[in-house]
């Protein structure tokens, strides 16, 4: 297959961590990009508004089998960082609890996206379980929908596919660690362009592209489940604009009920955003289950839960087996990782 082109080269002109001025009442700033904060979505009519479209209907990413032979080089639970940029991937050496991991789960309501109106519950009707109730997400507009988001990624096969994830920070993604590091398709992602509440064509906050993923050892080295997470820095802020959800850890999920949004490429070719929920029916240490709708696409689509009307996620979207879909739980190192990301800015 041909490879797909994701993007045209660019000058970094912003890093990850950087405010943004907002000039002039206008969405572009001097290089063309969307300058964020934004005051309201992008039109329809703008062309920073658009997804390439030469991207649409990519296929799904699947996720690769636990590779048996293979052995740890070293803890699971380490963290290992690689640059899109550079191509530098580094092993993290700090290990262990934070002290004061502070306040950075909390979800944040963008500037340009639109507050909750209802419960998410009021859509009531990678496998669909019965009756599909999954519901069609007509604004992404809208918080939390504005946060979840549709990932382009070409990997070293020259091959690109699709997957979800959501902002948990103005320019952090969480997905899952196949989709930042996938060893069917030759291991780490080249290229990862990310659309906030993307629908059809439309990127109502523009797009971002990523310049850093990270995941696990136990991922990369072995392809366990248990550590099926990842992260994408990118090189711009759209969550100051389409806002992001908050992430945490729980000691009980048993019984609680999980919302899912992402982008199921079995119903409108994947350019739709579908939101499903459902009760997390069984838990270990690192996975939870459910049958929560999902499909090829949701890879790495939010589970989160509501509490005092805000949105906390506690997993990502990872497998199926015969009779559940599930995912893997942000646990304490997990989460402590994380936020070691995130304040690292990188």
């Amino acid at each position: 297959m041909k490879r797909r082109q994701l993007l045209s080269p660019i000058v970094l002109l912003v890093a990850c961590g950087a405010s943004l001025p907002f000039l002039g009442g206008t969405a572009h700033g001097q290089s063309g990009r969307v300058t964020h904060p934004l005051r309201a979505p992008l039109s329809a009519g703008d062309p920073l508004a658009r997804v390439p479209a030469h991207l649409l209907h990519a296929p799904a990413l699947s996720k690769p089998k636990a590779r048996a032979s293979a052995r740890l080089t070293g803890p699971a639970v380490q963290a290992i960082s690689h640059s899109l940029v550079t191509g530098r991937t580094i092993a993290e050496s700090t290990i262990g609890r934070l002290a004061n991991p502070g306040r950075l789960g909390e979800p944040q309501v963008g500037s340009a996206a639109r507050a909750p109106t209802r419960a998410d519950t009021r859509y009531r009707a990678e496998a669909v379980f019965g009756t599909d109730t999954r519901e069609r997400i007509d604004d992404t507009t809208e918080f939390p929908f504005s946060a979840v988001c549709k990932l382009y990624m070409t990997y070293p096969s020259g091959e690109t596919f699709v997957a979800s994830g959501s902002l948990i920070a103005a320019g952090y993604v969480l997905t899952a660690g196949h989709v930042v590091y996938n060893h069917d398709e030759g291991g780490w992602a080249e290229e990862i362009l990310v659309v906030a509440g993307q629908d059809g064509d439309l990127a109502p906050f523009g797009t971002a592209s990523g310049i850093n993923v990270k995941t696990f050892r136990g991922w990369t080295d072995v392809g366990s489940t248990d550590f099926d997470m990842g992260l994408i820095t990118l090189d711009d802020r759209v969550g100051d604009s389409a806002g992001w959800l908050g992430y945490s850890v729980y000691g009980s999920l048993s019984g609680v009920i999980g919302n899912l949004s992402g982008y199921p490429t079995d119903l409108e070719e994947g350019d739709a955003q579908y939101y499903d929920y459902g009760r997390i029916t069984a838990t270990s240490r690192y996975l939870v289950y459910h049958k929560i709708d999902t499909a090829p696409g949701t890879s790495g689509a939010p589970i989160y839960r509501i509490q005092n009307r805000r949105r906390y996620v506690f997993a990502v979207n990872s497998f199926q087996t015969a009779t559940s879909n599930g995912g893997v739980r942000i646990d304490r190192p997990k989460f402590d990782s994380i936020v070691r990301w995130i304040r690292s800015g990188q």
